[in-house]
């Protein structure tokens, strides 16, 4: 049976229609001969901490090494005094899109622009907020109580990193927190761990002489720790719950003598 659609249900359903046929996605972009930037991680109206991953999609008989591409208050057709060059964050990533990371974006809007040197070209308007917002809620409602360690009135704090492990031995189930001190080199004689930095992000690597280190913690523990405990018969996992319980008063106590210090 026929049912008659309300004037709504038309309405919803013809601008449904002309919102999917207006999508250009990349691949079609690159058949028809333009370029398209977007960005990748988020919408571009809703970026916040001054970054924003962006991808580029140039036409199928344009190269890589002809494209430019700057951040600026306002669109034009080529690069001007004061605006910024970041051409060299773009790169062809390993999941063969042109990607790069554009730091520095100003609170408000960003015109990111992509050039080719024949001319052929597009933009993105890119809105930056602050770190701690709004973005799209408002403002904060006053008075606002911010949190310990809060460095401003908007209750932005310095990240805090945990690193947690997976134990191969079966008493300790889940989880287990651990804390490192990474050394800052690259590897040789003692050094056991490796830090860095990939954008935002810290890295640390175990070097090859980190990695016999834990390989021998490993069979040492094994050989007088492991073992010893399953010879006692008991079930592992009490043991594992009563592991959990012993590391959870572990880190409560560290965390008093830590603020006792500090009084």
């Amino acid at each position: 049976m026929l049912k008659r659609l309300s004037s709504w249900s038309i309405a919803i359903v013809v601008i449904a229609t002309a919102v999917i046929a207006g999508v250009v996605t990349g691949a079609e972009a690159a058949d028809s001969g333009d370029i398209t930037i977007e960005t990748v991680a988020n919408r571009a109206d809703l970026i916040s901490d001054g970054d924003a991953l962006i991808r580029i999609t140039l036409p199928k008989d344009a190269d890589i090494d002809d494209l430019s591409v700057w951040v600026a208050t306002s669109r034009h057709e080529e690069r001007k005094n004061g605006d910024r060059d970041v051409t060299s964050e773009f790169a062809q990533r390993a999941n063969g899109h042109i990607e790069g990371v554009v730091t520095g974006l100003r609170v408000g809007t960003n015109e990111v622009t992509a050039r080719l040197a024949d001319g052929r070209g597009a933009w993105l308007t890119v809105t930056n907020h602050p770190r701690g917002g709004p973005v799209f809620s408002g403002p904060q409602l006053q008075p606002w109580v911010c949190q310990e360690g809060a460095v401003d009135a908007q209750c932005n704090a310095e990240p805090e990193i945990s690193w947690l492990y997976k134990s191969t031995n079966p008493l300790l189930a889940g989880l287990q927190e651990f804390a490192i001190k990474p050394a800052k080199g690259a590897g040789g004689k003692g050094i056991l761990i490796i830090s860095g930095r990939k954008g935002k992000e810290k890295t640390v690597a175990v070097t090859p002489e980190g990695e016999r280190a834990c390989l021998r913690y490993k069979a040492i523990r094994e050989q007088l720790l492991v073992r010893a405990v399953r010879g006692l018969g008991f079930d592992e996992n009490v043991l594992s719950q009563i592991a959990s319980n012993m590391r959870a008063l572990s880190g409560h106590y560290d965390q008093a003598a830590r603020s006792a210090a500090s009084l």
